[in-house]
């Protein structure tokens, strides 16, 4: 099971709105993105660097 920190789900929302106030293709690129990489991190959690208190990192570049 992936979990989100909160503060995560604040960023991508608020990423989502400038970006659809500007460019819908943009907006819709974002999303698909981060589908992208919940399903990459789905497939393999171990694969990314640890963190702290047992998390895993996955940065987007």
């Amino acid at each position: 099971m992936i979990r989100v920190h909160a503060l995560a789900i604040h960023e991508i929302g608020e990423a989502s709105d400038w970006y659809r106030t500007r460019n819908l293709i943009l907006a819709e690129a974002l999303e698909e993105a981060i589908e992208e990489a919940i399903g990459r991190i789905e497939e393999g959690p171990e694969r990314w660097p640890k963190g702290g208190f047992g998390t895993r990192h996955y940065i987007m570049g």
